[in-house]
């Protein structure tokens, strides 16, 4: 079964906090970064279906 995609709550331009590397995210093109301070761009990979958080 595939995941469904979920409608995001976070307002476009606003900066995600506390994500962790590799969780999924919405939407794809948001920003964040980790509990440490670390740069993160929530995109989807090649052969993947679902966005997840990856290092900038």
């Amino acid at each position: 079964m595939k995941p469904v995609p979920t409608a995001s709550t976070v307002k476009p331009g606003a900066v995600q906090k506390g994500v962790a590397a590799g969780a999924f995210c919405s939407p794809p093109g948001a920003t964040g970064f980790t509990g440490k301070g670390d740069a993160m761009r929530c995109t989807i990979a090649q052969g993947d279906e679902r966005a997840r958080w990856r290092a900038v």
